[in-house]
């Protein structure tokens, strides 16, 4: 796509530009907030970057989502494709003043695209409102009614492995985007095995390898049910093919009420 200038602006220079950063939670429909939805009805125009928009298409006061998926690719180096979202986004405020982006979650929680957007926004004088979204970590916390009381650690995976794995094993502890570890490319259904036995290589200066974790995938639509699998470390990387999408938990103190009779989950060819 030719660059545009965005020199030339609507209206000229007078006219103040602002840049939404919805949180719409993790199911739009029953998460969104009154707070959300004002946003989405000031802005001019929608952006999104989902791979299943459906859910979300008919709950934006009637106005078009361009959906950004496209951009995000298999095999594709994230901060390439991450810049090319950003620059689309941007693209849109030579034409209009008030532009939306819908975040899945809350804006504020591991979204490196919010983040690069701040950045490039404030670089052009362009305003930034963060609007709060309920986050996976909220989501997962409430649905698997998770105690507080031995402490959450919350990590990005390939950040836990880069450092050395260093965590307190009593917490209840959130590895995010597993199957990121050892590549920038995007992981959209392909990981590579290498990286998540890199991360379970690392997981087990801290944990035994007959500790138990569990991968949740939490629904996003009415239509799609949260999923859950879970082992022991020793055996993590044969469940690599799984780590594409879903957040991993691990806790010597805690296990999931849900998951107490319930069998390892089988590899099936």
């Amino acid at each position: 796509m030719p660059h545009r200038d965005r020199s030339k602006l609507s209206g000229g220079f007078k006219k103040k530009q602002v840049l939404y950063l919805i949180g719409y939670g993790i199911n739009y429909t029953s998460d969104r907030t009154m707070f959300a939805d004002h946003y989405v009805a000031e802005s001019e125009v929608l952006f999104a970057l989902e791979s299943d928009i459906e859910h979300i298409e008919t709950e934006a006061h009637g106005k078009p989502i361009t959906n950004l998926i496209d951009l995000y690719r298999q095999g594709i180096p994230r901060p390439d494709a991450y810049g090319q979202v950003a620059e689309r986004i941007l693209d849109a405020f030579i034409d209009h003043t008030r532009v939306g982006l819908l975040v899945e979650g809350s804006p504020f929680f591991l979204d490196s695209i919010c983040e690069l957007l701040q950045g490039r926004a404030h670089h052009l004088g362009i305003e930034v409102v963060y609007v709060d979204g309920r986050s996976s970590l909220d989501v997962i916390v409430q649905t698997l009614r998770i105690p507080l009381r031995h402490g959450l650690g919350v990590y990005l995976a390939e950040n836990f492995c880069a450092e050395g794995g260093v965590l307190n094993a009593g917490a209840v502890n959130f590895f995010f985007q597993p199957g990121n570890v050892g590549s920038e490319l995007i992981q959209m259904h392909n990981v590579d095995k290498a990286g998540v036995r890199t991360l379970q290589e690392t997981l087990l200066k801290c944990y035994e390898p007959s500790q138990r974790w569990f991968l949740i995938n939490l629904g996003q639509s009415p239509t799609v049910s949260t999923k859950i699998i879970w082992g022991h470390l020793g055996n993590l990387d044969s469940f690599h093919i799984y780590m594409h999408s879903g957040t991993l938990v691990l806790s010597k103190n805690w296990w999931p009420v849900e998951l107490l009779d319930v069998p390892p989950t089988e590899i099936k060819d």
